[in-house]
C-alpha cells in the first residue's frame, strides 16, 4: 500500500528548504573585513601596521633584532623574513 503525501506538504517543506539555502547563503563573511581602529591601541612596542582598504590584506613590521619581520593579516603562514634588514639595526 502506497501512502499519498499532500502536496501542500511538499511544497511548504519545498519553500522552507529555499529559505534556509537563501539564509545561508546571505551571511556576511566577516573574514574580509578589515580589523577595528581602536584593536591598533592594544600594540604598545614597535609595530608599525599598515592599514588596507577592504578586500586587501594588512601588513603588519616590526623588528626581531636585526631581522625584519613582516607580516600578513590575511593567510596563515605568510610570515616573511628579511636578515639583516635596514630598517632593523641590532642593539
Amino acid at each position: 500500500m502506497i501512502r499519498r503525501v499532500d502536496p501542500w506538504l511538499v511544497a511548504a517543506f519545498a519553500v522552507l528548504l529555499a529559505m534556509v539555502v537563501v539564509l545561508v547563503a546571505c551571511t556576511r563573511d566577516t573574514t574580509l573585513e578589515d580589523l577595528d581602529n581602536k584593536n591598533q591601541d592594544i600594540v604598545k612596542t614597535q609595530v608599525s601596521v599598515f592599514q588596507m582598504p577592504d578586500q586587501f590584506p594588512n601588513i603588519v613590521f616590526f623588528c626581531n633584532g636585526p631581522t625584519g619581520v613582516y607580516v600578513n593579516t590575511r593567510q596563515a603562514n605568510s610570515t616573511n623574513l628579511n636578515p639583516n634588514d635596514p630598517k632593523c639595526h641590532a642593539g
